[in-house]
């Protein structure tokens, strides 16, 4: 049981953090408030040995529109073969170290509530509890998935969650408040992967999309036109060239992509139909790449990405590639060999859980994260379901896809911010002495 030590140190007169931790971005904010105040990269910048007079310094927040020599970029998460996701604990000690300064946040005074993946990760928690609580002595801590706090956040304790990341898309079965640990399913075809197949089709048309410090625009005629001037990257670290290169392809996705009605839609030229008689084509500006290289709905389809959300088959696979464009490591690569689609992703995991579940589940699917602000991809997803070839036409499905961005793209941190500020909760949390007293298992009983 925890202390009466703890439990009176935590009541409604301390306000608890509430860290969330993904592979693109870090949110923070305090419990009770409706959205994050902070929303960074997760990643930070070390200075490499090329650089004698900054070697081992770091950097962070990252800012990758602007050109910095000899910086390399470090992730504070990585996914092994597993899916199991682990903690650079160097970068996570500076991301916190800037939560300190930017919210004026004493750590030995305040709790700390932490969205963690939903696939379970002991050394994520053991990572996170020894910088926390061995460096800067916060007071309690507690540990919840990801999908139970998107339901949370939904108003529900009981819901499908379909959540499609940066860097994995996973879907999980939440009964009453809990993950079923064997339902959960997931791929590597998330936000990030999404951005690199862009960078694959445009090659393919002869465009190369280069990060934004590799032009300087100059003004002309008094301003009345504009020159983009190419800019030397030569002593940019390939880390950081390459994390501004994906900010670029995700600064395009996010403007030109949306999700089609349907397959036949997002593949036009297999149903021979041309661009102008597809509904998106005429009212979709043009994305100017930082070499002004205008980028239309006649340069790619608007569909054709986000459609890799629901067909494995259009994927720009390795053997497809050259060797100079291959992307993503050799675990996302093994992951893609049994992908087939989000909605055949739901299907399996509908079928991991009791006869009677199913037909629960259904009643709340919730999508979430950032590749799920794609226009129309509740609608899609419902249709997908509901095909003859997945659930069929007679299952009842009630999709939950706010249309609020926060709330989709910060649903766990919401749901963090609610659960962390209930009165109900505050024996819950893991306190500093009992960690000490019993180590890290303490969290493996306490937060399920």
């Amino acid at each position: 049981m925890p202390s009466e030590e703890k439990t009176a140190g935590h009541g409604d007169d301390v306000n608890a953090l509430v860290i969330d931790v993904g592979s693109r971005s870090v949110r923070c904010g305090f419990a009770g408030e409706d959205a994050p105040k902070m929303d960074h990269l997760s990643s930070m910048g070390k200075y490499t040995s090329h650089d004698d007079r900054r070697k081992g310094d770091v950097v962070y927040p990252l800012n990758v529109l602007v050109k910095k020599d000899h910086l390399g970029v470090h992730r504070c998460l990585s996914r092994d073969e597993r899916g199991l996701t682990s903690v650079d604990t160097e970068v996570f000690d500076a991301i916190c170290r800037h939560i300190e300064k930017d919210l004026s946040v004493r750590f030995e005074e305040t709790p700390v509530m932490l969205p963690e993946p939903t696939r379970h990760s002991k050394a994520f928690r053991d990572s996170i509890m020894d910088v926390l609580f061995n460096k800067y002595e916060v007071p309690a801590l507690y540990f919840c998935k990801d999908a139970v706090l998107s339901s949370f956040a939904s108003g529900r304790s009981t819901s499908l969650v379909i959540d499609m990341g940066a860097s994995r898309t996973s879907v999980s079965a939440v009964l009453d408040g809990f993950v079923l640990s064997n339902s959960v399913k997931d791929s590597p075809v998330g936000g990030d992967f999404l951005d690199q197949q862009l960078g694959l089709l445009l090659k393919q048309k002869g465009i190369n999309a280069l990060p934004h410090f590799c032009f300087k625009r100059l003004t002309k005629d008094g301003g009345m036109t504009f020159e983009n001037q190419p800019q030397d990257a030569g002593r940019v670290d390939a880390s950081y060239y390459r994390e501004a290169r994906n900010d670029t392809l995700r600064l395009v996705k996010e403007s030109m992509c949306r999700v089609a009605e349907d397959e036949a839609v997002a593949s036009p030229d297999a149903m021979n139909v041309s661009l102008d008689q597809l509904p998106v084509a005429a009212e979709q500006p043009p994305y100017i790449l930082p070499d002004g290289t205008q980028i239309t709905a006649r340069t790619i389809s608007p569909y054709t990405i986000p459609e890799r959300l629901f067909r494995s088959d259009i994927i720009i696979t390795p053997e497809q590639q050259s060797d100079d464009a291959a992307t993503g490591s050799g675990t996302e690569q093994a992951g893609l060999s049994h992908y087939q689609g989000v909605p055949q992703m739901v299907v399996d995991c509908l079928n991991t859980c009791d006869a009677d579940i199913p037909l629960q589940l259904l009643s709340g699917v919730i999508c979430t994260g950032g590749s799920s602000l794609f226009a129309g991809m509740a609608d899609r997803m419902a249709k997908s379901l509901n095909a003859d070839d997945c659930l069929g036409s007679s299952v009842k499905i009630k999709m939950i896809a706010h249309s609020a961005a926060v709330e989709r793209r910060y649903s766990a941190w919401i749901g963090g911010s609610i659960l962390a500020s209930l009165q109900s909760f505050q024996s819950r949390w893991v306190s500093k002495q009992e960690f000490h007293d019993h180590g890290a298992a303490i969290a493996e009983r306490r937060c399920l």
